[in-house]
C-alpha cells in the first residue's frame, strides 16, 4: 500500500496560480491505494467528516501515521469511515466501481450519497425508494434499485459491510399497448421520409426484421438470382436465408450491384430513425410508433387479420420461441408469407 498528497488545485486559489511548491494552505487531500482497488484510491481530505486540512503540512502528518500503520499491518482503511471522501461512503465506493456503467443514473443515487455504507438499512432503502421522481417508468425505478444492490453487494464482497440489507419488492412493470401500422399507412409514413431513409423502411414494412438485423444486410449476401439474402438473425445468433418481397426487390437499385460489397444501408442509429419515424408519421396525420412496431408488429398484425396461423408468421420472423419446430422450412414457404400483402 502507498499514499501521497495531493493538491487540489480545482478549487485551491494558490494551486491555480501556480505555486504548488507551497504546502502551508488548505485544500489538500491524501490518496491512499489498496491492493484490491487495483489503480484506483480512496480520498482523504481531512481527519474528519467536513473538516478539510488546514494546510499541506497536516495532510502530510496524517498520511505518515497512515503509512506507519501500513508498514506494521495495522492499517484498517474502514475505521476511516466516518471521514470526508471515505472508500466507506456509498458515494465514493459506487465512484469508484459502478460509475463508469451507471454514470447516467448517478443523479438519482444523490439521496444515499453521503450515507456510511453499514448505516443503510431496509428503512433507507425503501425511503430512497418511495422518494425517486413520479415522472420515471417503473422499469428505470427498478433499475436504480438494483444498481444500489449491485453497490451493496460488492462493498459486502470487499468486507466494508456484514450483511446486504433487505431491499423492497420491485413494482411489477407496466404493460403498455403495442401500436401497429396498415399497409397503407406504412407507405403513407415512408412517402413523407427523405428518400435517403425509404428503403430502409421499405425493407422493415415487407419483412419484419429487427432494425439491427436489417442493417447488418451486406450486398454480398445478396442472391439476385433466388431473389432472396442471407441475413443475420440476432436472436438465434445465426444466419437465415430471407426471400424479399416483390415489391421491395423491384426498389433494389440494381445497376451496378451485382458485384457491389459493404452495407445495404446507410448505418443510422436507432434514435435516429426513430425521430424520422415520428416525424414522418406527424406529417402523414397517422399514430405514432417506433421503428419496432412499424416494422415487427405491424407484420405480425397485419398477417393475423388475414387469418395467417402464429406458426406460419414464426416462419417468416425466425420467432425464438417457435422457430425449431419448423426450421426445416424452405424458402419457398417463406416466400408466400412474406408476400401474403
Amino acid at each position: 500500500m502507498r499514499g501521497s498528497v495531493y493538491h487540489n488545485k480545482w478549487v485551491c486559489k494558490v494551486c491555480r496560480e501556480g505555486d504548488k511548491n507551497t504546502i502551508l494552505h488548505r485544500h489538500h487531500y491524501i490518496q491512499v491505494y489498496l491492493p484490491y482497488l487495483g489503480t484506483k484510491a480512496f480520498k482523504l481530505s481531512g481527519k474528519e467528516k467536513g473538516k478539510p486540512f488546514k494546510d499541506g503540512v497536516e495532510a502530510y502528518i496524517y498520511l505518515r501515521e497512515i503509512q506507519e500503520q501500513i508498514e506494521d499491518k495495522s492499517f484498517i482503511p474502514w475505521n476511516y469511515r466516518k471521514q470526508s471522501n471515505s472508500i466507506c461512503q456509498f458515494g465514493t465506493f459506487f465512484q469508484k466501481f459502478k460509475a463508469d456503467k451507471y454514470y447516467n443514473l448517478a443523479r438519482y443515487l444523490k439521496p444515499l450519497w453521503d450515507y456510511d455504507l453499514s448505516d443503510i438499512d431496509r428503512i433507507v432503502i425503501k425511503k430512497f425508494y418511495r422518494n425517486l421522481p413520479d415522472n420515471l417508468k417503473t422499469s428505470t425505478k427498478n433499475l436504480i434499485l438494483q444498481v444500489a444492490r449491485a453497490v451493496l453487494s460488492e462493498a459486502f464482497q470487499e468486507g466494508l459491510i456484514d450483511v446486504i440489507p433487505a431491499f423492497p419488492r420491485r413494482d411489477k412493470k407496466e404493460k403498455s399497448a403495442k401500436n401497429w401500422l396498415t399497409r397503407e399507412e406504412q407507405m403513407a409514413a415512408i412517402k413523407e421520409m427523405p428518400d435517403r431513409f425509404k428503403l430502409i423502411f421499405l425493407f422493415l414494412a415487407y419483412h419484419g426484421k429487427r432494425i439491427s438485423e436489417s442493417l447488418s444486410l451486406k450486398w454480398e449476401n445478396v442472391d439476385w438470382k433466388k431473389k432472396a439474402c442471407k441475413l443475420y438473425q440476432s436472436k438465434i445468433l445465426t444466419e437465415q436465408w430471407l426471400p424479399f418481397h416483390e415489391d421491395f426487390f423491384k426498389e433494389l437499385p440494381i445497376a451496378g450491384a451485382i458485384n457491389k460489397t459493404g452495407n445495404v444501408f446507410q448505418q443510422y442509429s436507432g434514435d435516429h430513425l426513430n425521430h424520422t419515424l415520428k416525424e414522418a408519421c406527424a406529417k402523414a396525420g397517422i399514430k405514432a410508433v417506433t421503428t419496432h412496431e412499424f416494422s415487427r408488429h405491424s407484420f405480425v398484425s397485419q398477417r393475423q387479420e388475414i387469418g395467417l396461423t402464429n406458426e406460419q408468421i414464426a416462419l417468416a420472423t425466425d420467432n425464438l420461441s417457435s422457430i425449431k419446430e419448423y426450421s426445416h422450412m424452405d424458402i419457398e414457404r417463406k416466400r408466400k408469407v412474406i408476400n401474403a400483402l
